[in-house]
């Protein structure tokens, strides 16, 4: 693959998500390109308000809780972002601009605890010592008031797994975002949030309901996420998909057959041994079936042009000869 096809690829790529503003879920090896197409979405993305939370922004340290007292804070979110997007930082470093993401826990704790609840079936409580004339400063106490298989003993020895840390900053992340949107931002303006490996840290019981989850509490946003989860994939509702593997990229949206599409284009991109298990005409009738779908949705592009060149000096059956002609009479008007 050349640089300069790879560069075309994406940049084409992130042109057609911003004209076709949208819940995207992007799929492809570590090695494909998500994290350059994710990065490219966002720098050229000058219309729409945005928030990036990175794969690295997943910790959430009990420790750092007691530094704060239970009073407003006042971030810029610019500043996040500017400081999350740059080159020393970018999926390297965990950052919160200037600041820690501790500092603002206080600020959203009620709806951070409904959040949790809702979404892990815990009803959580973080405990600090009160005490002010302690020489020292007591680090903070998670406790679980109710929950699966917890007994009141087993707070003594609590610890928060990075799954759950994971959960308390996405949500506190997420709170702070909406909550910036309503003090700075239009209301008719439309805002998007970029998430990095939406589902790192979590169990696949987890990674299946956290995209659905997160639209349904925060709908006034468009979720542009990167995966590598084929369960968070083919569960995600209404959405699409977007996957690159080497000079190649597909995408799909919701519809009849998302689910059926979903699962063949994860056998194609992740499981190869398994893709070659298909037939030669059904790696055609898949690759005709994304080409058309692509044609309809206005993201045909040279490369899809190339694909279907290639598929035309196959030898082919009359059925997918009809999908051809489909692909090359189809009209926008």
């Amino acid at each position: 693959m050349s640089m300069k096809n790879f560069q075309k690829l994406i940049k084409e790529t992130a042109e057609y998500v911003l004209e076709n503003l949208d819940n995207y879920i992007l799929i492809g090896e570590n090695i494909s390109g998500k994290s350059e197409l994710l990065y490219t979405i966002m720098n050229k993305c000058k219309q729409n308000p945005f928030y990036f939370i990175d794969s690295v922004n997943r910790s959430f340290h009990l420790n750092e809780i007691s530094n704060y007292a239970k009073e407003k804070k006042e971030y810029d979110y610019r500043e996040i972002i500017v400081m999350r997007m740059q080159d020393q930082t970018f999926n390297k470093n965990d950052s919160f601009g200037s600041a820690k993401i501790e500092s603002i826990y206080w600020m959203y704790e009620d709806r951070l605890k409904i959040l949790v609840s809702e979404f892990l079936g815990l009803q959580v409580n973080i405990v600090i010592n009160d005490n002010k004339n302690s020489p020292v400063i007591i680090p903070a106490r998670l406790e679980i008031e109710k929950g699966r298989n917890f007994e009141e003993q087993d707070n003594e020895k609590l610890n928060m797994s990075n799954g759950m840390q994971a959960v308390f900053r996405l949500f506190l992340e997420l709170l702070f975002w909406e909550d910036n949107v309503k003090k700075n931002i239009a209301v008719d303006d439309k805002c998007i949030v970029f998430i990095e490996e939406l589902d790192l840290y979590l169990s696949e019981n987890y990674a299946a309901k956290i995209f659905n989850y997160i639209r349904k509490k925060f709908p006034q946003f468009d979720f542009i996420i990167s995966t590598h989860s084929r369960v968070l994939t083919v569960t995600a509702e209404e959405t699409n998909v977007i996957a690159i593997k080497e000079m190649e990229k597909w995408i799909i949206n919701g519809g009849e057959s998302y689910e059926l599409d979903v699962e063949e284009l994860f056998a194609n991109i992740f499981f190869t041994e398994e893709a070659l298990m298909h037939t030669n005409d059904n790696k055609i009738d898949r690759m005709l079936r994304i080409l058309l779908n692509n044609r309809i949705n206005g993201a045909w592009s040279q490369l899809d042009k190339q694909m279907l060149d290639k598929i035309n000096q196959k030898d082919l059956k009359p059925h997918q000869h009809f999908v051809i002609s489909e692909i090359e009479d189809w009209s926008y008007d």
